[in-house]
């Protein structure tokens, strides 16, 4: 289990780290457990995060939010969303899981209801969470056992080659009756997917996610200052920009992702008194256009 667009006469030369994955003959599984193992090595991410939404009827809202991320091993994954601002929802906390087995389990905390905790439990992957474009597996990942990944003819969109890959349910198999849910585009040169299609039950683009303002952390890890989600039938989008972003244990105890600490800790600042690798995102307007690919 793994936690998280004209058809090429010739592949691109590039070596992948960490496998030995052959580009000519790889299948779509294969493509993505090495985007996986490549690119998802770092176990504990703290981020300060900007936020911008916008509905169908143009109206826009701002949101300042911390992001921790923890993964120990494949089968304790953990993150936390925890708002700042706007006022009204400092304090707001949203936890993830993916525990052994690959369920999720989802909680949202509410200071303002005498410190509530409601339990959501369960696999929330079509759920969008606290009025954006964005679902739980979207921030968690994929886990990889749960989906067929079938590769597709690649592809190359604005002189960039990609890998495409579509993805079904598991249970589906290779029966001709499986519906698409999604199809990812990964950067041939360094594995990153950097888009992906979603689509309805009739087979409908749905929504796209896009990753923009990539940067490199190691010679061969990349991550995204910016991911751009669009929902083309509601009509709205949710943008997720990075303003700093740390990699570091000590950013990220396991005890940020206790009721406890939330009730204690929720609307203050955390700033251990050690220093850590930085790796910072570029200033960026909150309101940059981010041109879909």
């Amino acid at each position: 289990m793994a936690v998280v667009m004209l058809v090429v006469a010739s592949f691109c030369q590039h070596t992948y780290a960490g496998n030995n994955l052959n580009p000519e003959t790889a299948t779509g599984r294969e493509l993505m457990q090495a985007v996986y193992d490549q690119h998802l090595r770092y176990p504990f991410i703290y981020e300060e995060l900007s936020m911008v939404t916008h509905d169908r009827n143009g109206n826009k809202e701002t949101r300042s939010l911390r992001f921790f991320s923890r993964v120990e091993s494949v089968d304790n994954i953990k993150l936390l969303l925890l708002f700042d601002s706007p006022s009204e929802l400092e304090g707001v906390a949203f936890l993830a899981q993916r525990n052994k087995g690959g369920d999720l389990i989802s909680e949202l905390h509410l200071p303002a209801f005498e410190q509530a905790l409601i339990g959501n439990y369960g696999d929330d992957a079509d759920i969008n969470f606290l009025g954006t474009d964005f679902t739980v597996e979207n921030l968690i990942g994929e886990d990889l056992d749960k989906y067929f990944y079938r590769r597709q003819r690649d592809s190359i969109i604005d002189d960039t080659y990609y890998f495409v890959v579509d993805v079904y349910r598991a249970s589906d198999g290779q029966n001709d009756k499986q519906k698409l849910l999604r199809r990812h585009y990964l950067l041939q040169e360094n594995l990153f997917i950097t888009r992906t299609d979603y689509f309805d039950s009739i087979g409908r683009l749905r929504k796209r996610q896009s990753a923009h303002d990539l940067v490199q952390v190691t010679p061969d890890v990349w991550t995204a200052n910016m991911r751009l989600m669009e929902d083309f039938l509601r009509e709205s989008k949710t943008l997720f920009k990075v303003n700093r972003r740390v990699y570091s244990a000590d950013y990220v105890p396991e005890k940020v992702f206790t009721t406890k600490w939330l009730f204690k800790n929720g609307r203050r600042e955390i700033e251990p008194e050690i220093d850590s690798v930085v790796e910072s995102a570029k200033t960026l307007e909150a309101e940059a256009e981010v041109k879909s690919s």
